[in-house]
């Protein structure tokens, strides 16, 4: 897509490394006047956003081991007024880091998402092990590359991340290609305040927050997307933080806003419903 006039800079989650930072730059070499602005957090990067600090930032949504990135969705619902406008797929592809080749690893740091797409692999080679969660796989490098560490020493540590953060941590690679399940693919999307102008292969995003939880609401509204032949991408729940048992439902599926055909099923929705659009943007390639 061409880059949008309104954007200039795009927030990512720093620092330096992150698969989040190799999604910004993959999409900023598509957009050469665009530049790319870490963050230190997701929360942080909405922020930015709202307060117009960036024009536009870029988060994970989706990975294909893992599922929905449940803390972006949950962004998504408390920041109204922010819309995707573009999605890229970006493969990855863990590696180990320690030290040394031959560090003695007793404990292991990483993203959240990069230890439960490894699971297996740890559970196999690294039974004893312990894990710590950090904000990103480049922050684990960090920590281990400037020794700021409490209870191991540096070289019983090891660090889940790319094979990018070896050279600019200055690491050793363990092992390549840990991760569990090959290809391991995670969905990013680009969100702006403004929208993204209709490309002829569009999806769109929205979230449906039911009125009553009772039964058929569900059914309902995914049955006005099948009477008009429109594919349903995906359909996720996550807690509506009222009430146990209580859900919202994230829902994408092919087609345009500014289409006649998915305005009437909005519109159809909007009758029964809340529901809160996120954006029609272009379909990854």
């Amino acid at each position: 897509m061409p880059t949008p006039s309104h954007i200039k800079t795009v927030g990512y989650l720093g620092p330096i490394g992150t698969y989040s930072n190799q999604a910004a730059i993959q999409w900023a070499d598509k957009h050469p006047d665009v530049s790319i602005q870490a963050c230190q957090s997701f929360f942080e990067l909405f922020l930015m956003l709202s307060k117009q600090t960036v024009d536009a930032i870029i988060v994970p949504v989706e990975n294909s081991i893992e599922g929905a990135v449940s803390n972006i969705m949950d962004l998504f619902i408390n920041h109204a007024n922010t819309y995707i406008i573009d999605e890229l797929l970006c493969p990855v592809s863990h590696c180990l880091l320690a030290q040394s080749p031959a560090s003695d690893i007793q404990l292991i740091m990483s993203h959240t998402q990069a230890l439960s797409q490894c699971q297996q692999y740890l559970s196999k080679h690294y039974p004893n092990a312990q894990t710590h969660a950090t904000i990103s796989t480049s922050k684990a490098a960090e920590l281990l590359a400037n020794g700021k560490l409490t209870e191991y020493a540096p070289e019983h540590v090891g660090v889940i991340g790319s094979a990018q953060l070896s050279t600019h941590y200055g690491l050793s690679i363990v092992d390549q290609t840990i991760n569990d399940v090959t290809p391991n693919i995670t969905r990013f999307v680009i969100v702006s305040r403004h929208h993204a102008t209709a490309t002829g292969t569009d999806k769109t995003s929205m979230i449906l927050f039911p009125r009553h939880n009772e039964p058929g609401t569900l059914a309902t509204t995914l049955a006005h997307f099948a009477s008009a032949s429109i594919n349903l991408t995906k359909v996720e729940s996550r807690p509506a933080r009222n009430k146990l048992g209580n859900y919202v439902f994230f829902i994408d599926f092919d087609g345009h806003n500014d289409d006649p055909i998915i305005q009437n099923i909005l519109n159809k929705i909007g009758r029964e419903n809340r529901y809160q659009w996120l954006g029609s943007y272009p379909k990854a390639d």
